[in-house]
Order: structure tokens, then C-alpha cells, then sequence
């Protein structure tokens, strides 16, 4: 039996509960056009002179607490909680307790047909 069938046949974690992220580029001659939801991120490595290498991200993460995604989840009814510590992710939640569940630490997911309707959408920034 394969790990994944295994984790799959084993696990108590409902999948109508759990969505996914993802990120693709498409790179042509001149141009490099990216697309993204939720957390998974598009990073170019650019050759320096000096033979290191810079980090260049091509994409930005959908994370609850900035500003426009904080404001769109809380209309929609969603309640976001505060990182619990440094280097931790701000969570959106389905009640003001923050407690029911499990806390999903992007605002953007594709496939979570529970936080959909707290304002998890699944569109990529235009």
C-alpha cells in the first residue's frame, strides 16, 4: 500500500473540508506571466555577477490579515485571528471564538467548501 493510500484510508481529516493552493508560471521569450492562490509562491533565481544567486518572488502570498483580504473575510461573516507567535500565520475562522474547526492560515484556497462562505475565495489577484 502506497504512503498517500494509506494516510487517505487512515486519516480522520474530512477532504470536503480541505482545499489546496497553487502557482504556475508560463514563461515565454520576453516574459514571465505567474498565477497563484493561497500560500504556494513563484520564485525566480537571478544569476548575480559574483556567481550567488538573488531571490526574486513573482508572486504574492494571499495571507487573512492584509488589509483587503482581512476586510473581504470579515464581511463575508469569517473571523480572523492574530499569528500566536512570531513567524506563525494569521487564521481565517468560521466563528468568533476561533476555535471550531481548523484555523486556514491563507485567504485564498481552491476546493474549501467550508471557509468559502467566510470569505475564502478562489480567484487569484488580477
Amino acid at each position: 500500500m502506497t504512503m498517500l493510500k494509506c494516510f487517505y484510508l487512515t486519516s480522520s481529516c474530512q477532504s470536503y473540508s480541505s482545499g489546496s493552493t497553487a502557482v504556475c508560471a508560463l514563461l515565454s521569450k520576453d516574459s514571465i506571466t505567474t498565477a497563484s492562490v493561497g500560500d504556494s509562491r513563484c520564485v525566480l533565481a537571478r544569476k548575480l555577477n559574483d556567481g550567488t544567486f538573488q531571490a526574486i518572488d513573482l508572486t504574492i502570498d494571499h495571507k487573512p490579515d492584509t488589509k483587503g483580504e482581512y476586510d473581504r473575510i470579515v464581511k463575508s461573516g469569517g473571523f480572523v485571528s492574530t499569528p500566536s507567535e512570531e513567524g506563525f500565520s494569521a487564521r481565517v475562522w468560521s466563528d468568533c471564538t476561533c476555535t471550531e474547526g481548523v484555523g486556514l492560515a491563507m485567504a485564498r484556497s481552491l476546493g474549501d467548501h467550508i471557509l468559502r462562505g467566510f470569505g475564502v475565495i478562489s480567484v487569484s489577484f488580477s
